[in-house]
């Protein structure tokens, strides 16, 4: 096959971007041949292998990673809680999950027991506020935050439930 050449205003260079893919393995044919390198041929394809096998396991490690929902590497939990238990507001939490959504999305849950005294709306401001913390500092792009008053294994204090009745209003005589 000729080659054609490039003169024009780039310079007179060989242009390769016409040269069939198939003139590289015949290249490498002839230098095996002439060469008498018959090792060149398996020892390539091992090592074409060997880097294929490579990528195979890193990419089912990180699906197998993805699908149990396991903690991204990069990602230390227990500096995650620090951040969190550092900010005004926050008293502590629990219940941490940390998990890779994909291989670019990382996403967290907790509760938050947040102070004494503190409303819907400061609730709201301080997720909020926690929220730009997560994704500045540790790149978790979704939380979402279960703010409560205390610890939801143990409470301080005893819920304070109606009755449920079980009759509709015409079986009840007392109505």
């Amino acid at each position: 096959m000729r080659r054609r050449t490039n003169r024009g205003a780039g310079g007179g260079g060989a242009d390769h971007s016409s040269e069939v893919p198939g003139d590289s393995f015949r290249r490498a044919a002839g230098g095996i041949y002439f060469f008498d390198a018959d090792w060149a041929d398996p020892a390539a394809s091992i090592l074409i292998s060997v880097l294929i096998l490579a990528g195979v396991w890193r990419l089912t490690k990180d699906t197998v990673m993805v699908l149990l929902e396991a903690t991204p590497a990069g990602i230390d939990p227990d500096e995650v809680t620090t951040a969190l238990t550092d900010m005004t507001g926050i008293r502590s939490i629990h219940h941490l999950h940390i998990w890779a959504i994909d291989s670019e999305t990382t996403a967290l849950t907790t509760h938050l027991e947040v102070d004494d005294g503190t409303d819907l709306h400061g609730a709201q401001e301080l997720a909020d506020s926690a929220r730009s913390m997560l994704r500045e500092r540790f790149d978790i792009a979704h939380a979402t935050f279960e703010p409560g008053c205390h610890d939801c294994e143990f409470p301080e204090h005893e819920a304070i439930t109606a009755p449920v009745s079980t009759r509709s209003p015409a079986q009840d005589p007392f109505g």
